[in-house]
């Protein structure tokens, strides 16, 4: 029986040391795995970094356009409303004056009677 316990023993030995020279392979096989997709992360995290900093470029763009744009109607508009304002200055002053002629008139009448 004792045979039989060393044979068996050097055969487990034997299989044990495929067993882990196999999960060293696998080990190192995954290893390489991983880092592969790592560089393939990193790489495409890296296109979409780009290509957000390219669309955010062509957003900031077209809101700089557009806002100026917006600024122009609105210099437009302010002149329009100076000129109004302008026009409500000079006919508020010609009817004050107005006013006081006639007030001045009304009392030049009723001092003569």
């Amino acid at each position: 029986m004792a045979e039989r316990g060393t044979e068996v023993t050097e055969w487990n030995d034997g299989r044990l040391d495929d067993l882990s020279d196999r999960v060293d392979r696998i080990e190192t096989k995954m290893d390489a795995g991983f880092a592969h997709a790592d560089q393939k992360m990193d790489a495409g995290f890296a296109r979409g970094d780009q290509k957000m900093d390219a669309g955010f470029a062509r957003l900031e763009k077209k809101m700089d356009e557009g806002f100026a744009r917006i600024d122009t109607k609105f210099e437009s508009i302010d002149e329009r409303f100076d000129g109004m304002y302008q026009l409500l200055f000079r006919t508020s002053w010609v009817l004050i004056v107005g006013l006081l002629g006639l007030l001045g008139v009304l009392v030049g009448i009723v001092g003569t009677q």
